[in-house]
């Protein structure tokens, strides 16, 4: 995989300077995103399909670089983002509050959300960051 630019400058671990090279920074402080891309999978009736991904609240490191190298020159270099996934609460059905796992007690936490062709608003998913909610008809527990 090669560097992304456009990411690293989006997430402030790089800079384009005045006269258009890229300088990368020292990282003081890694700041919360999320991020969507798209995937391939192959589906149960074995067509190719895309399925739409966002990751929720996470932090990126610079990437590693890693270098296969013969004795005569370098053949490969990929660069790999890792990444700490904090996740976003699921909601109430309505949105209004954080939902309570009637069977733990406890909240529950999103680290993605997705969609494949077919489900309602794939064409537009990675439009805009999602509130992961649950469904309508949900009893919320206590």
């Amino acid at each position: 995989m090669a560097r992304d630019e456009e990411f690293e400058v989006d997430l402030g671990i790089a800079e384009i300077m005045g006269d258009g090279s890229k300088a990368e920074l020292a990282v003081t402080s890694m700041k919360a995103v999320n991020f969507g891309y798209e995937t391939e999978f192959i589906g149960k009736d074995g067509i190719t399909k895309t399925k739409k991904v966002w990751v929720l609240n996470v932090q990126v490191t610079p990437p590693n670089e890693s270098l296969t190298q013969t004795q005569d020159n370098i053949t490969q270099s990929t660069f790999d983002y890792n990444y700490t996934g904090y996740g976003e609460y699921v909601k109430t059905a309505d949105g209004s509050s954080d939902y309570i796992d009637p069977k733990t007690g406890g909240k529950l936490r999103a680290y993605t959300v997705s969609k494949k062709p077919g489900d309602a608003g794939y064409e537009t998913f990675l439009d805009s960051v999602p509130t992961p909610k649950k469904a309508q008809g949900t009893v919320q527990g206590v």
